[in-house]
């Protein structure tokens, strides 16, 4: 597999991180306005055969997620104070990339390893702007409702994994999407100024190299940077956390319609194989559909064999 990564750096505050099926639409809706709405269509059906590349959700840059690991007991943790770090750590949402590789090569590692303040720190901004009332569609007297953003000027990035035959073409698209998402941001309220981003496809660093190569004893086992979904997923889960979600597809008559709900595994779940797919029959549109491939990194899983 070839791998580059998709970075942004916001330019204003932002409502949320982009998961990986918010940007897999969000790269088709690039598509249809560069290159038309057939060329989309052509583009979303390549995915239920073999997808053309997999997309990761956008993270950190230099951290990854925390893998999702069975009870410490299970990590063989044989001291009070080894428990208890390895009790604390579960807590850490991002980890750096150096003590990934730690845990990549040895979960039990969790009940030596430091993770106190190691993690990236998200800043936060609200604004409070004036209720509108529905049926008038003016100012309701005397409300206020907040509104909560994310910002912190620091690199976010998003991977991206596809076979070597194809890096021509991928790179074409990964150049127009960058484009595209660097004029008209990423996220939500950007009518108002908001998601505004530089965004830019760049190569992987060799630490991060070293990560997607990494191969020992089962060669299926991974920890999946996207949020997944698929029967394939559930016979090899090891540990997870679920989520049951849902997208807006676009206008209608009567407004907003969203999508039905998916159940898929979050970001840092950990399985011994599986693939996930494109999950389909979420609105009466039939060519509406949710990305929920798993974006893996592998690790090893065989302690909880």
């Amino acid at each position: 597999m070839t791998y580059k990564k998709i970075r942004v750096l916001y330019r204003t505050p932002f409502s949320s991180l982009p998961t990986a099926d918010q940007l897999f639409g969000q790269i088709v809706w690039a598509i249809s306005d560069l290159h038309g709405v057939q060329r989309a269509k052509e583009f979303v059906a390549g995915f239920d055969e073999k997808p053309p590349f997999l997309i990761s959700a956008v993270i950190p840059e230099g951290f990854l997620p925390l893998p999702f690991y069975p009870p410490p007991s299970q990590i063989a943790a044989t001291s009070s104070s080894e428990r208890q770090k390895a009790k604390q750590n579960k807590k850490r949402k991002w980890i750096p990339l150096n003590s990934f590789y730690v845990l990549q090569h040895d979960p039990t590692q969790m009940r030596f390893l430091d993770f106190a303040d190691s993690g990236p720190v998200m800043g936060e901004v609200v604004e409070e702007h004036v209720q509108i009332d529905r049926n008038t569609l003016r100012a309701a007297e005397g409300t206020l409702h907040a509104e909560r953003y994310l910002f912190e000027k620091i690199p976010f990035v998003a991977y991206v994994a596809f076979d070597e035959e194809r890096e021509s073409e991928m790179g074409s698209i990964l150049a127009d999407v960058c484009s595209y998402f660097g004029v008209i941001g990423l996220g939500g309220n950007r009518n108002i100024g908001k998601g505004a981003c530089d965004v830019s496809c760049v190569e992987l660093s060799e630490e991060e190299r070293k990560l997607f190569s990494f191969h020992n004893g089962n060669p299926q086992s991974f920890m999946t940077l996207s949020r997944c979904s698929g029967k394939d997923l559930l016979d090899g889960a090891v540990a997870y956390s679920l989520t049951a979600y849902s997208g807006i597809t676009g206008r209608s008559t009567r407004g907003f319609f969203n999508k039905k709900p998916v159940v898929g595994f979050e970001v840092g779940s950990t399985f011994r194989s599986g693939t996930g797919g494109l999950v389909h029959g979420v609105n009466p549109d039939e060519k509406v559909c949710t990305y929920a491939y798993a974006f893996p990194v592998p690790l090893s899983l065989e302690v909880f064999a």
